[in-house]
């Protein structure tokens, strides 16, 4: 009997010990599932200051006038004007 209970002892122990690692394992996976997800807001948040930084280049070369048409043309045609500006030739 006390051979019994000194078994179950070193099972509890192990048990222990297994739930624990199974503890920071999750911890772990959940720690890289939010990594994960910050890389891929900051990638996403790249792609788009890239497209805002193209259509500012596209817009910082029109003189005045072509600026002006451009604007106009969207104001009277219920034209998207980011549409509009990526369609413009570099």
């Amino acid at each position: 009997m006390k051979k019994d209970t000194k078994l179950l002892a070193e099972i509890a122990k192990k048990d222990a010990i297994i739930d624990a690692l199974g503890d920071e394992y999750s911890a772990c996976l959940q720690n890289l599932a939010e990594e994960r997800l910050i890389k891929d807001r900051a990638l996403q948040e790249c792609a788009r200051l890239k497209i805002t930084w193209y259509r500012y280049e596209k817009l910082r070369r029109l003189n005045p006038r072509q600026f002006q048409a451009l604007w106009d043309n969207c104001l009277k045609n219920n034209k998207k004007f980011d549409d509009e500006v990526d369609k413009l030739e570099e």
